[in-house]
């Protein structure tokens, strides 16, 4: 019905809530959904039960499998402080397997969604892949940063205390994944990397939290 198709207009913020569909796309996967002795070994992080998958080259046909589909709303710069509602359309990412970034390639409309035509102010295509993901970044390193004083003081009485893993559970992260996170950011295995913890630099949690979102958002870009 017309209530219940996806509402499309040229002026932002078009999309407020999710909407959400089923497709199909045709994947590779090194998984045999069909026995479960495949010996195949799951991607470093990725989630239980998840198929590893991989980029179709243009010889292959795979499987076509289910895809559930969320279209969200559109990020501007300063979401992650709220700005356009950015904590609600930043929360909307929390469950899904790879993030699809639908880029304005004419370069006639600004950051935030508004068309200016040829305007010195449109942003940069090539840039807008690397402001979300600096968004994206910055939201998850605000949200544990006000944890941090609470980590911090709960390890002083339990060395070996987990509350540093699951503050990272709220985006979909498992504990795999934020240790797999921590030995990519140079730091060592956990619980060892715990009694480091307290003395982590900004610039450590900033490494630690930039393989988080590397490992955890897999990002395409569409055009």
């Amino acid at each position: 019905s017309e209530a219940e198709e996806a509402k499309v207009a040229a002026y932002p913020f078009t999309t407020i809530d999710p909407n959400i569909g089923v497709g199909q796309c045709a994947l590779r996967t090194s998984l045999d959904i069909s026995s479960s002795r495949s010996s195949s070994i799951p991607n470093e992080g990725a989630s239980a039960g998840v198929p590893r998958l991989a980029v179709p080259s243009k010889r292959f046909h795979g499987r076509p499998m289910p895809v559930i589909i969320k279209d969200v709303a559109g990020l501007v710069p300063g979401a992650c402080k709220g700005k356009g509602k950015g904590n609600q359309f930043l929360n909307d990412l929390c469950d899904a397997h790879a993030l699809i970034v639908v880029i304005d390639a004419s370069g006639t409309a600004t950051n935030d969604g508004v068309s200016v035509g040829s305007d010195e102010s449109a942003s940069n295509p090539s840039e807008d892949i690397k402001w979300l993901l600096v968004e994206v970044h910055m939201w998850i390193y605000g949200n544990l940063l006000a944890k941090w004083a609470t980590i911090c003081r709960r390890l002083r009485h339990r060395p070996h205390d987990d509350k540093f893993l699951l503050c990272f559970t709220g985006y979909g992260c498992s504990g795999d994944l934020v240790k797999a996170a921590l030995l990519r950011a140079g730091m060592p295995r956990w619980p060892k990397a715990a009694e480091q913890l307290p003395s982590w630099t900004a610039r450590d949690l900033h490494a630690v939290v930039a393989q988080v979102v590397h490992l955890r958002f897999p990002i395409v870009a569409a055009c």
